[in-house]
């Protein structure tokens, strides 16, 4: 039965059209990134506690770009207020969403961790970590989900011949952790130190680094470049479409004058 505040994709959701086109996509070898972090910030932007944790973060904003948060920021502000209803179906929405993860993940599909940053509040690094969360709470295991961040890429890109795995032969760059992750995925996120091309980099190293990113927010970052040109890209087509409007209304008043005049 139709049930409206679920949204027509949800209520139109086969199991066993799903169960089929997974089947093709792991016969074809076909990847799946759902970047549910971006999903789930469109499914929460509205909720005041979301809100609080995700998008007045002052513990992941230091690190933010001013040109980028400012962006987040504006969008934010303009995007559409949602009736009380509609933020439901988002949340339902993006439950289903997790469901359909899962049902991959079982059926075989490669999932790949990704995060779409610089979405909005998609925060670099964190957003990662985050990624790794919801991936297990659709259903992957905290080793499934670890997999998705570090085997499965580097099987989809090519031989796991070079890294990946942590195997004799392989690149080292590692995270080692203070708490194990495979009895919780948030574990992740209690970094003691990093061994990045062969030089161990501990926690006051890392600390130290992530001061000087927060003191660098004033500096081009590529992402928040990249948005820029993006928007002065479609502020320029915005303006020659503008242009081109104005000078055929303007030929077509003079067209129209000459007509009138010449008819006297």
């Amino acid at each position: 039965s139709y049930v409206p505040e679920l949204g027509a994709e949800i209520n139109s959701f086969s199991e066993a059209k799903a169960a089929t086109l997974f089947a093709t996509y792991k016969r074809n070898g076909t990847w799946q990134t759902p970047t549910l972090v971006v999903m789930r910030n469109a499914a929460f932007y509205q909720d005041p506690d979301y809100a609080r944790t995700t998008f007045t973060n002052p513990g992941r904003l230091r690190y933010v770009p001013y040109a980028l948060k400012a962006m987040w920021n504006v969008g934010i502000h303009f995007a559409p207020k949602m009736s009380q209803q509609d933020a439901a179906t988002n949340r339902a929405y993006f439950a289903w969403e997790l469901r359909v993860v899962g049902e991959m993940q079982k059926a075989g599909v490669g999932i790949l961790a990704g995060t779409d940053t610089p979405n909005p509040f998609v925060y670099p690094g964190y957003g990662l970590h985050d990624e790794l969360a919801l991936l297990v709470q659709a259903g992957l295991t905290p080793m499934e989900a670890l997999q998705a961040a570090t085997r499965n890429p580097a099987q989809y890109l090519g031989p796991l011949d070079g890294g990946g795995t942590i195997e004799i032969g392989k690149v080292a760059d590692l995270d080692l952790l203070d708490a194990d992750p495979l009895l919780d995925i948030h574990n992740t996120q209690r970094l003691n130190s990093v061994v990045l091309g062969g030089r161990l980099i501990a926690r006051p190293a890392l600390d130290a680094l992530l001061d000087k990113a927060a003191s660098n927010r004033w500096r081009a970052n590529p992402a928040a470049l990249t948005l820029i040109n993006l928007v002065l890209h479609m502020m320029r087509k915005v303006l020659l479409i503008a242009l081109a409007v104005l000078l055929a209304a303007s030929y077509g008043i003079y067209t129209l004058v000459r007509r009138r005049r010449a008819s006297r």
